[in-house]
């Protein structure tokens, strides 16, 4: 969502661009797609170097073999599969200056974890919010949005004052957020 209100979402693997609250066509894309965002108005799309339409898994293979040797040299870079388990679901920029990360701790369900750079503090709230998939989390003048992808599912909304009146606690064993900033040194 961008400050005027325009959406974009990603439905399986279309993505949707909604302006003024009306949906405007947008292709879909060769490659297979993992995130939308909006950049000064327009819907961009990153994706995955997987083609998209009806190919067959050798032949998708035998693409990917072509991109990986068209794209990267052994030498220098290397295409690998990111296999770890996501924790960070959304990243948003709140109204007050901090970074807010809607997070999936190993206990489960999800929480927020707010990130003070200035104080060097990172802390965490639990949120009622459930999402079985990929959501999009936006800072709005009233709180924040979290949205799933599909566009179907529940929204959520957390407005600036509850985030405020929440009880955050502080996360442990988080260092080298804030920078250090050396004494000055005294002239003669």
């Amino acid at each position: 969502m961008d400050k005027h209100g325009d959406w974009v979402i990603l439905e399986g693997f279309q993505p949707r661009w909604f302006r003024a609250g009306e949906e405007e066509a947008l292709p879909l894309p060769p490659w297979l797609p993992s995130s939308v965002s909006l950049l000064d108005g327009h819907p961009v799309v990153t994706v995955f170097p997987f083609p998209m339409g009806k190919r067959g898994r050798r032949e998708t293979r035998l693409l990917l073999a072509e991109e990986r040797a068209r794209y990267s040299r052994p030498e220098t870079a290397k295409i690998q599969v990111n296999s770890a388990l996501p924790v960070i679901r959304a990243l948003a920029e709140g109204r007050d200056g901090r970074l807010y990360l809607l997070v999936r701790p190993k206990a489960g369900g999800l929480a927020l974890d707010r990130l003070d750079l200035v104080q060097g503090v990172v802390s965490r709230v639990d949120i009622t919010a459930e999402s079985p998939g990929a959501v999009s989390m936006v800072a709005g003048a009233d709180g924040l949005f979290l949205v799933p992808y599909n566009g179907k599912d529940k929204r959520w909304f957390v407005s600036w004052e509850a985030l405020n009146d929440s009880d955050w606690r502080p996360l442990e064993g988080v260092d080298g957020l804030a920078p250090e900033v050396a004494a000055a040194k005294s002239r003669r």
